[in-house]
């Protein structure tokens, strides 16, 4: 019988044993970075359509702003028009109390002169 002897075990070389772990290190680095861009491109889409949304939100502030502007403009102009009314609504209101004043001041002396009145006819 002829013995044979078994092959011995292949090892990989230094050579062999560096180049396969700079390929996996490569890939992982390689995959790392497509999440990162894509993690940076999403962050920039999302920043995007909060900037627009700002924007709008903005155009339609801006918008209310000037309504209000114009609103306000308006009714200084009206005030501005009844004031004259107004002062004379308060002129005739103290002219109003002055009259009410003197009527009851007038009634006043018309009853002390129905006493007098009254009391000279008893007397006579």
């Amino acid at each position: 019988m002829s013995t044979q002897e078994a092959p011995p075990p292949s090892f990989p070389s230094a050579n062999q044993r560096l180049h396969s772990t700079a390929e996996v290190t490569w890939k992982t680095f390689k995959e790392c970075v497509k999440g990162e861009v894509k993690y940076v491109c999403e962050d920039y889409k999302t920043m995007q359509d909060m900037n627009e949304h700002v924007g709008e939100k903005l155009r339609n502030t801006s918008d209310s702003f000037n309504k209000i502007g114009s609103q306000m403009q308006t009714l200084n102009r009206k005030s501005e028009e009844i004031e004259a009314y107004l002062k004379e609504v308060d002129t005739i209101c103290e002219k109003i109390d002055k009259l009410d004043h003197l009527a009851t001041g007038l009634d006043t002396y018309t009853r002390t002169l129905e006493a007098r009145y009254k009391s000279l006819l008893k007397q006579s």
